[in-house]
């Protein structure tokens, strides 16, 4: 299973900046067992 999340932030020495972030999960009996998150700062 994956998603996408976009998320606004700021942090200390970068400013205010927009992340987008894909998940990805792994699933097994209903429940998450494995994550994996892939992100640019663009």
């Amino acid at each position: 299973m994956s998603a996408e999340q976009i998320a606004n932030a700021t942090m200390k020495g970068r400013g205010r900046v927009s992340m987008r972030e894909i998940c990805v999960y792994g699933v097994r009996d209903g429940k998450i067992f494995r994550e994996q998150f892939f992100y640019d700062l663009g």
